[in-house]
């Protein structure tokens, strides 16, 4: 499957996983975790959104993708920092850290989940659906994978999950998320 293949596949599997979460028309502010205009990916995550009138914030913490995300108008607003220490001044409807949660020591993800409850009414993790190796990439040491993310791992968090393909393939996608009742 190619990159364009795969990210199509991962925003019907996000249609699939969260029906229900999209049709009720909740949420039309996000934080967007994370973001670059590499490889022609992130940028279709982003346009998933735009095109359902969402008002897009993102957060990144290398400071060469900010430039790159700062000539995009779809961007509401453009911030350079931590996930992990950000406190918006705001809350929003949905945090979406799209393959994002295996940068981080696994150790760390319960603490930042409590975090997001504080300020966002839903958040959705996506990862890799198990082992997938990366070092840095294009010069930015965040984008070395920390840890490894199971189906299991995020029913222990208390998210609901599902998955895209089968455990430690290439193109698999689990997608974890929690809504504020």
């Amino acid at each position: 499957m190619n990159d364009n293949n795969t990210e199509r596949a991962r925003q019907e599997h996000l249609d699939e996983c969260l029906t229900e979460w999209f049709k009720d028309g909740k949420g039309k502010s996000m934080l967007y975790v994370g973001g670059h205009l590499r490889f022609g990916r992130n940028m279709q995550m982003f346009s998933y959104f735009w095109t359902r009138h969402w008002r897009i914030d993102v957060i990144e913490i290398f400071h060469d993708n900010i430039l790159q995300l700062q000539n995009i108008d779809k961007i509401h607003e453009l911030i350079e920092g931590d996930i992990r220490t950000f406190n918006p001044m705001r809350q929003y409807d949905c945090v979406m850290f799209w393959h994002g949660v295996e940068h981080l020591e696994k150790s760390e993800v319960p603490k930042l989940l409590e975090h997001l409850k504080t300020y966002a009414d839903s958040i959705i993790f996506a990862t890799p659906n198990g082992e997938y190796e990366q070092g840095a990439e294009y010069g930015n040491e965040h984008e070395k994978h920390l840890s490894t993310w199971y189906f299991a791992d995020f029913l222990e968090l208390g998210l609901k999950c599902c998955s895209l393909g089968n455990e430690d393939e290439k193109n698999g996608n689990l997608v974890a998320w929690w809504r504020r009742q």
